[in-house]
């Protein structure tokens, strides 16, 4: 399953810690997906996959903040 994610424009030392966003919330939704359980034998799937998220959310790809 592919699927991207906006973590946001977070505070990191590559943008000297101007960023909005704390890291750890800019992570959460990368995380959700990439822990997501996830059993196609079952057919139980969560999340289709090709597509886009932005605090835990699904947004379709011409989104803009």
């Amino acid at each position: 399953m592919i699927n991207s994610v906006d973590p946001g424009y977070y505070k990191t030392g590559q943008n000297d810690n101007r960023g909005d966003v704390d890291p750890a919330k800019g992570a959460y939704t990368s995380c959700l997906l990439a822990l997501m359980d996830v059993d196609e034998d079952e057919g139980n799937k969560e999340v289709d996959p090709g597509l886009h998220f932005y605090e835990e959310s699904e947004m379709p790809w011409t989104y803009q903040r």
